[in-house]
């Protein structure tokens, strides 16, 4: 009975002190105190980051899902927040805040055709053109602007060598904020059917909605989520034309606020990157 007594009692692992000045949260649960040693115990060290959905991601999935116009100022985010584990993560980007440039919609327009004339599109000259980095497999470079702790010059389940062309916001227009990377790109799958280039089961099983782009219907799947206190909002549109199969992403990838100390930096405005690499999605047509 003693040893039953005894196992059903929380034991307090780590000094209240030691948790109240390493976490800064005050008093913590018992319950808590073991996470953390069970964490140790595997040779982690646990990072928890409150970290609200920011307010353009949530506004744009309000959006796709009603179907209407949202307002910032007045949008309440249901859910306070999540907790995020994962490993300390060390930034290079400098902690110096900058006001965020926005690649200009002015600029000429880059005209791209894929390689076989099957599709083009066209994107603002201020964005840039990712291609594959020779020393290294599955890299893009210049990696500033093409590189992220999530990539995002892939598609949905990170099909090797799918990926037809990346075109990457201009990264250091934005420094000194918590963004890491954002890209349109355009991959071909190799399902040989429309049931099987519909099915969508990485990251996770996803439900679509349908948006045409240029009079051709799309399957819109939310490919998005979050690890280590990094973020990742992308959305992956599917079709299958002529016996091929079709992937066109938005993916911005960026830290959450959470992770940096109060003041050292500002958060990007996800909404002008957002705009901006859909201004390419936009003109997305097939030419045969």
């Amino acid at each position: 009975m003693d040893r039953d007594r005894l196992a059903r009692t929380p034991v307090r692992v780590t000094p209240k002190n030691r948790r109240r000045g390493a976490w800064k949260t005050g008093r913590q649960g018992k319950h808590k105190s073991q996470f953390y040693n069970i964490l140790r115990v595997m040779g982690q060290t646990g990072l928890l980051l409150y970290s609200p959905v920011p307010q353009w991601l949530r506004c744009k999935r309000r959006r796709i899902n009603r179907g209407s116009n949202c307002v910032l100022s007045l949008m309440k985010c249901r859910v306070g927040g999540c907790v995020l584990i994962g490993l300390p993560l060390i930034f290079s980007q400098s902690t110096v805040s900058k006001p965020q440039r926005p690649a200009s919609q002015k600029d000429v327009n880059v005209h791209f055709t894929s390689p076989d004339g099957m599709f083009a599109f066209e994107y603002p000259k201020s964005l840039i053109k990712c291609e594959k980095d020779p020393k290294q497999e599955n890299r893009w470079i210049p990696a500033r602007s093409c590189e992220a702790y999530t990539p995002v010059c892939t598609d949905a389940a990170s099909t090797k060598d799918a990926i037809v062309v990346c075109i990457a916001y201009p990264a250091e227009t934005i420094i000194g904020t918590n963004f890491q990377a954002a890209a349109f790109s355009v991959s071909r799958l190799d399902a040989i059917t429309a049931d099987e280039c519909l099915r969508v089961t990485e990251p996770h099983p996803a439900t679509s909605h349908r948006k045409k782009v240029n009079g051709v219907t799309f399957d819109v799947f939310d490919v998005g989520g979050a690890a280590a206190g990094n973020w990742l909002a992308a959305d992956a549109y599917r079709n299958f034309h002529q016996n091929t199969c079709y992937e066109l992403d938005l993916r911005v990838a960026f830290v959450s606020m959470g992770a940096f100390d109060p003041g050292t930096v500002k958060e990007f405005d996800g909404e002008a990157v957002d705009r901006s690499l859909k201004s390419a999605l936009d003109t997305f047509k097939f030419l045969k």
